[in-house]
């Protein structure tokens, strides 16, 4: 029995248990869908990836090598929201809310382009265990690019040699900077030889990287949102206004944590517009998996820029080079949108 996209004509909601009883013992169903509910319905060891490659298409088996326990865990993980890695052009695996929320907004207010454009899909792990979901991405399953998004969680400040004269923020500190040191250990080992599969790294936490990135702005514009006493407001901007990266930092992180993080970061989205510093280890994870990009995108991201900054019509730039409208950008200094393309070219590491 062969079945095209059915979710073209069944309701959502009858998607999944629908696809859950095609299961006959004398009769073989193919089914051929873009659906995430019937794909997070399904066996991994009973399906395949078709890529469109130039001139040909490529067939996944994404459980191959895999053994039953460890494609039952995915199968379990894969719901109708995390199943679009399955469907994705390239793929960012995140921690948390925070992540997955400003990821693409960031990018979104920076080049004018959702990542759906371009086929790239985040993935909340909302933890830091990346080995199931990533161990899809190697020769033998799946040929995408996979780039894991992760903390090293250092410390933002200098901790004492002694760890037993630590304060308890201290101790919090240097127990997150141990984790993150052997988080960075075994991840580097397991991946290091995937030419699917890149880590990238912040220095400290994704709140207190970003703030430091010169994006303080945004925090101190949600202030009034989180506190109604000025006096509150004050304190937390003399904080964000300090020279010191330490205070910024950690003003930054305690915002997020009193708010959530995951409110944190639908606040903060709300602020971001074209002049927001993405950190570069974000710039370099959308980088990794956008290979497939198109000049067309990048042009359509570099006049979306132009208009943002000039301020003025682009229509008669609509039939200038690629290379003709980055050096418009450029001007006194390198654009955001020219590392990007250096990025999708060179060496990530």
């Amino acid at each position: 029995m062969l079945i095209e996209e059915p979710e073209a004509h069944i309701h959502t909601h009858v998607q999944k248990t629908l696809f859950e009883k095609y299961h006959f013992e004398n009769t073989q169903v193919i089914i051929t869908t873009h659906s995430t509910h019937i794909s997070s319905a399904s066996k991994i060891d009973s399906m395949n990836i078709l890529i469109k490659e130039r001139g040909s298409t490529r067939v996944c088996q994404p459980s191959n090598g895999l053994d039953t326990a460890t494609c039952n865990k995915i199968e379990r993980y894969l719901d109708a929201t995390r199943s679009t890695l399955l469907f994705a052009k390239g793929v960012i695996l995140v921690e948390g809310d925070a992540e997955l929320i400003l990821i693409p907004s960031m990018f979104k207010s920076v080049f004018g382009i959702n990542l759906d454009e371009i086929g790239i899909s985040i993935i909340n792990m909302s933890s830091t265990v990346f080995e199931h979901i990533a161990n899809l991405f190697n020769d033998l399953r799946i040929h995408r690019k996979c780039a894991i998004v992760t903390d090293l969680d250092e410390a933002i400040e200098t901790l004492p040699q002694d760890s037993n004269d630590d304060t308890p923020e201290q101790k919090t500190m240097r127990n997150s900077q141990e984790a993150g040191e052997k988080r960075k250990k075994l991840l580097d080992e397991k991946y290091d030889s995937n030419p699917w599969v890149q880590i990238f790294y912040t220095q400290h936490t994704f709140e207190v990287d970003f703030a430091i990135n010169m994006n303080t702005l945004a925090i101190k514009n949600v202030l009034p949102i989180i506190y109604k006493e000025q006096r509150c407001i004050d304190k937390s901007m003399d904080e964000l206004n300090s020279d010191d990266e330490r205070f910024v930092g950690k003003e930054a992180l305690r915002l997020a944590k009193k708010e959530g993080k995951g409110w944190f970061a639908l606040l903060i989205s709300d602020e971001l517009t074209y002049e927001t510093n993405i950190p570069e280890y974000i710039l370099k994870a959308i980088a990794y998996t956008s290979g497939h990009i198109t000049e067309e995108h990048l042009k359509a991201m570099a006049l979306y820029r132009i208009k943002k900054m000039h301020k003025i019509d682009t229509n008669d730039f609509e039939e200038k080079s690629l290379a003709e409208l980055i050096d418009i950008l450029n001007g006194d200094k390198v654009d955001v949108l020219s590392k990007f393309e250096k990025l999708l070219k060179g060496d990530l590491k």
